[in-house]
């Protein structure tokens, strides 16, 4: 059945009938806001993080237990942050991959950096046509298609690198780490970035998904194991129901990646400013939530993971060399 099309009063007024009040933001100050700041749709995405009457025989059944409007255009803005850091954390993960498997290549005595690429493309036929039809159509991607132009008939290893998506290029480096046998800390935590990057780029809501009820996931036995050993202060029977919802799982692999891949003190320097920044709005926001656990232990997950990170670079880098703030 298609739902109606409401206009922004009616969004307000639906919102009203489900038990969404506007006791801190005022109405119009909510019809702004879904006016020029955001949208319906994805403001409302957030609501599934919040408890509703499930006894059918109350008075209030299927409505909200204790949410306000404000609260989801709290949680929104600290997913905005949250975004914004996991975006530039994901992309120095994927720089950071590259560099790694070039800087691999290179000292292999037994790569040329063309064989490689030779095996790796006719294994994988479907990214060869991919080579083929930014070379059919041009327009299609302006910012590869000279390069590949101009190596088609000879691909190299470092040319490849440059065209791959990260979804790719993550499959060239489990095929040559396959192949010569490497084992890094970091491998089997690659897709879960993959995942957190694709919904940071798209603008996807990530924090919606808070309430472990909505999708549970198998956790990585590794992801578990580096918390249990690094994080001590989160408990078994917490880290079990963490682990469980899909956006702490990959918000905590992206970390333990960044911190096992990236090498750049640059990079460090402006994930510990953004993460500040989400670490504290957290911090003002708490008290809005008060009254949803899942919500509340879900955002502590991240500020524990965060103040890790923080100690991990002091230890990582000398502390005279790091000119922002670390809790």
């Amino acid at each position: 059945m298609q739902k109606k099309k409401l206009s922004i009063q009616e969004q307000v007024d639906h919102m009203k009938s489900n038990g969404i009040p506007f006791k801190i933001s005022t109405e119009d100050e909510a019809k702004e806001f879904l006016s020029n700041h955001s949208y319906y749709f994805k403001i409302k995405a957030y609501a599934k993080c919040f408890r509703k009457y499930i006894n059918n025989k109350h008075n209030k059944y299927g409505q909200y237990i204790s949410l306000d409007f404000n609260q989801l255009l709290v949680l929104s803005k600290i997913d905005m942050i949250f975004r914004a850091a996991l975006l530039d954390i994901t992309l120095e993960i994927e720089h950071s991959l590259k560099v790694y498997l070039n800087k691999n290549i290179s000292e292999n005595d037994l790569e040329d950096g063309y064989g490689l690429t030779t095996e790796f493309l006719t294994k994988h036929s479907n990214l060869q046509q991919k080579i083929n039809n930014i070379l059919q159509y041009p327009d299609s991607n302006t910012y590869t298609y000279d390069m590949v132009k101009k190596y088609q008939k000879a691909f190299s290893s470092w040319n490849l690198v440059e065209i791959l998506t990260f979804g790719d290029l993550i499959s060239f480096y489990e095929f040559y780490a396959e192949k010569y046998k490497i084992r890094t800390k970091f491998e089997k935590l690659l897709k879960p970035v993959k995942f957190v990057r694709n919904a940071a780029a798209h603008n996807n809501c990530m924090l919606n998904q808070l309430n472990s009820q909505v999708l549970e996931i198998k956790p990585s036995k590794k992801i578990r194991n580096y918390i249990t050993t690094y994080i001590p202060s989160i408990s078994q029977r917490q880290l079990k129901k963490y682990l469980t919802v899909p956006v702490l799982h990959d918000f905590a692999a992206c970390i333990f990646s960044f911190l096992y891949i990236v090498k750049s003190n640059n990079a460090y320097q402006r994930a510990v400013i953004t993460l500040n920044q989400l670490f504290d709005k957290i911090e003002q926001s708490k008290d809005l939530y008060n009254k949803e656990l899942n919500i509340i232990s879900g955002l502590t997950f991240i500020q524990n993971i965060i103040i890790f990170l923080e100690k991990q670079i002091v230890i990582i880098f000398n502390r005279k060399t790091l000119v922002f703030f670390v809790r």
